[in-house]
């Protein structure tokens, strides 16, 4: 029998729906609120610092993320993690808050042209941050892909001028960082870590005993909730393991 204990970090970007357009990595309402009540139902709710610096052999844990600050998550996302009493850090990137520089958001997420104000107000952002479960978390200023950025001077301005800014609106210490599209380099790995004591990846796996904190591993949950509830099995992982070993040997 396969023990169930290994905690995981799911990945959330929109939930309930970009206006005028089809986002690819939106989620229903109502299946969120599916998953998460299944969840509730089988583990315990715990903020990403906690699993990424704390473990707990006995049983699972599940941190909740969410990339870009979209505003359908304060307002369809937020609500339900209130009703299940759950946590949830928000890596947010502080140039696009209160609609601003829109048209270089858009380009950041294939957005179309007529989307407008998708992203979080000041305010919210501060609603947020004065909430005792939710957590906020950098990603970057204006979401670049990292890894194609020239040089470290330049990573290294996107990270820490959205730390700045996001500590001064908030009068928190940023301290969890998460990388835009999941892309980063050894530049780019080094900087986040050097100003950060949690940084999570898009690594679709559950945490393992020895992860680092600063490359933690998270699981996409733009999926149906029965797929996301068997992907965070410890059976899951081990089937994901076999599977990369038998391709490995076929290549």
């Amino acid at each position: 029998m396969v023990r169930n204990t290994r905690d995981v970090v799911l990945l959330y970007h929109s939930v309930g729906g970009v206006p005028d357009t089809e986002y690819q990595w939106d989620l229903s309402v109502s299946v969120f609120r599916e998953q998460i009540a299944q969840l509730s139902a089988r583990y315990e709710f715990v903020d990403l610092e906690t699993i990424a610096t704390t473990s707990e052999p006995s049983q699972k844990r599940v941190a909740i993320t969410f990339d870009d600050g979209f505003r359908n998550v304060y307002q369809n996302a937020l609500p339900v993690l209130d009703e299940f009493d759950a946590s949830a850090t928000l890596f947010i990137c502080p140039a696009f808050l209160d609609g601003r520089n829109a048209a270089q958001l858009r380009r950041r997420h294939d957005l179309p042209s007529s989307v407008r104000n998708v992203i979080m107000s000041t305010d919210q952002l501060r609603d947020v941050a004065a909430t005792d479960r939710y957590s906020i978390g950098n990603h970057t200023l204006t979401h670049p892909d990292l890894a194609t950025l020239p040089d470290r001077e330049a990573i290294a301005t996107e990270v820490a001028r959205a730390k700045e800014q996001l500590e001064e609106l908030t009068g928190l210490s940023i301290n969890c960082f998460s990388y835009p599209y999941g892309s980063y380099d050894d530049r780019a790995a080094s900087v986040a870590a050097e100003s950060h004591n949690v940084v999570v990846t898009s690594e679709p796996r559950l945490v393992e005993t020895g992860d680092r904190p600063t490359e933690i591993p998270r699981l996409d949950a733009c999926l149906p909730a029965a797929t996301v509830g068997f992907e965070a099995t410890d059976l899951a992982a081990r089937l994901r393991r076999t599977a990369r070993k038998v391709g490995t040997r076929f290549v």
